[in-house]
């Protein structure tokens, strides 16, 4: 709780320790985190232009039964990112596979109200994308004199992660 011990053997003395990583990769008395995975697709077509969509980030909210998430025209955010003209756009899923292309094309007509006819480009998933949260009333632990915080103890988010962290950061203040 009053020091690291570094790799090269250097001891940095501290008044208090802030571990913001995964924990349960150094200590085995800590759960190991579970995470949710994100599949991010990446389609084109002309008929994109003629959406509504914009610049607009499009949340689609879980209880209309979609696999997709949100979806943003891309190539309206930053002209760059179109190729040739053709306009980009990025779909969100949330949980490892389940939907085929012709699913989420399917998706993509429903949303836009018409057939798209879209050409896929390109899907990634990321299988630790965000942690399931255990969220805690503070948002951080302390456990052995150490804090633990992150997104694992707020909400799964980058909104989540800072406030543990400006929650923590204050926690020590007060002590």
């Amino acid at each position: 709780p009053d020091h690291v011990l570094l790799e090269s053997g250097e001891r940095l003395e501290a008044r208090a320790i802030v571990c913001a990583m995964d924990p349960s990769e150094s200590k085995p008395s800590f759960d190991s985190v579970k995470y949710q995975s994100v599949g991010t697709h990446y389609f084109t077509g002309a008929s994109l232009k003629d959406t509504r969509w914009g610049k607009w980030l499009v949340l689609i909210p879980k209880k209309f039964g979609f696999k997709i998430n949100h979806l943003c025209l891309m190539s309206e955010v930053a002209p760059c990112y179109s190729s040739n003209g053709e306009p980009l756009l990025c779909a969100n899923t949330l949980g490892s596979g389940g939907s085929s292309m012709i699913d989420l094309c399917n998706e993509l007509d429903r949303l836009a109200g018409r057939k798209l006819n879209l050409k896929h480009l390109k899907s990634i998933e990321v299988l630790k994308a965000l942690p399931k949260s255990n969220d805690t009333k503070e948002a951080f632990i302390k456990k052995d004199g150490v804090y633990y915080c992150g997104d694992r103890w707020s909400s799964p988010s980058i909104n989540g992660a800072l406030r543990s962290g400006r929650l923590t950061a204050e926690a020590i203040l007060r002590s």
